[in-house]
């Protein structure tokens, strides 16, 4: 990737995202295309603080999220959509396969390198990186999380929230927030995220809904669009950038999770109380989520590919899910996935800054490297 000027540097500090100078791409073959994703130098709708005629700001005021659904938002975000669909047209067109402009101002598409080399030069235009393949970071935990952080004593923090199963409006830890897990979908099965209640009777234990989160339950294979319930409350799925084509056929084009590792993030963060732990867990005996009252909203981005012992997730598929979290309305957005430690104008990274900027709480696994064994 490469940075044109000092005057798109001072364009993307404006918008929360610092930008160096790094060559785009590694070869200069003109007939094969990549998957890029471009950045563009205008900030996003979570960072937008007015000053093009117009359209009115659309960043948040301080303890508020971004409405991407509000007129100003809606009205700004397809004013960065034509910037993104001119900026392709200059170079010749390419097939387009996701546009940003939640908390990242760019579009995906395919490329040839010469077409990627000339987006460089465009004064719209600030980062051109290749779409890049990562994988989620192995699943650790201890299955006494709880007590170790003393959440389970009597009068500790949920006690003070009120308590781990309780119903209601304000009610319970973790109650009206909605966790965002981006990584590689969930088993609903699971009594992690039932909405029944905890003594196995028929009885609805989130009647509560959540205000201010607009996420929707997207259909797929072995998943129809009623699956989700009182405690997911959204489930989506991101496959564009990793290609439906490149599946498995025992992947499932769908939020359910075939790895098993967006089960595993999502229900340790989030999930029900007092679950009773199966298979090599089994020992544990019962088992919670860390905010076992809060609501779960599902991104799958990631996927089992033949040989992979873990997801492997694309990064144009991370970058829209990421985004799509951040427009839905969720407090937090989980990402337990590797990427880079040095390129801070990665679409990822830049998506996480405007996201925090925008309110939401961002948590991201420090990754693998020297873990103890």
């Amino acid at each position: 990737m490469r940075v044109k000027s000092l005057g798109a540097v001072a364009a993307l500090i404006a918008c929360l995202a610092v930008v160096v100078a790094v060559p785009a791409s590694g070869d200069d073959s003109t007939g094969a295309t990549s998957l890029y994703v471009v950045q563009l130098v205008q900030a996003p709708v979570a960072t937008y603080g007015g000053g093009t005629a117009g359209y009115a700001a659309t960043k948040p005021a301080k303890g508020k999220k971004m409405d991407a659904g509000s007129s100003a938002a809606q009205s700004y975000a397809g004013y960065l959509n034509a910037k993104h669909s001119s900026a392709l047209e200059q170079v010749g067109g390419g097939d387009k396969v996701y546009d940003y402009t939640a908390v990242f101002n760019g579009f995906a598409a395919q490329l040839t390198a010469e077409q990627a080399s000339k987006l460089e030069l465009l004064k719209d235009v600030a980062v051109v990186e290749k779409a890049e393949n990562v994988s989620v970071d192995a699943t650790a935990t201890t299955g006494s999380s709880d007590a170790f952080l003393h959440l389970s004593d009597n009068g500790g923090l949920w006690d003070k929230l009120g308590g781990v199963s309780k119903g209601g409006l304000n009610s319970g830890a973790g109650e009206d927030v909605v966790f965002g897990d981006v990584d590689g979908g969930y088993w609903p099965e699971n009594p992690a995220f039932s909405d029944r209640k905890v003594d196995g009777s028929n009885g609805n234990n989130y009647p509560h809904k959540v205000t201010g989160f607009s996420g929707i339950c997207q259909e797929g294979e072995a998943f129809p669009a009623s699956t989700c319930n009182g405690k997911v409350i959204a489930a989506r799925y991101f496959v564009a950038g990793m290609g439906a084509a490149n599946l498995p056929d025992y992947e499932y084009l769908s939020p359910r999770d075939y790895g098993g590792h967006g089960s595993h993030t999502a229900s340790t963060a989030a999930g029900n109380y007092g679950v009773s732990a199966t298979g090599d867990a089994a020992g544990f005996g019962t088992v919670s989520g860390i905010a076992p009252r809060a609501r779960i909203a599902v991104y799958k981005a990631c996927w089992v590919l033949p040989g992979a012992a873990s997801g492997s997730c694309n990064s144009a598929d991370t970058t829209a899910a990421i985004n799509q979290a951040a427009a839905d309305g969720v407090d937090v957005i989980n990402y337990s996935i590797s990427g880079t430690s040095t390129a801070f104008t990665n679409s990822v990274e830049v998506s996480f800054l405007n996201a925090a900027a925008a309110n939401v709480f961002v948590t991201a696994s420090a990754g693998n490297e020297n873990t103890p064994t």
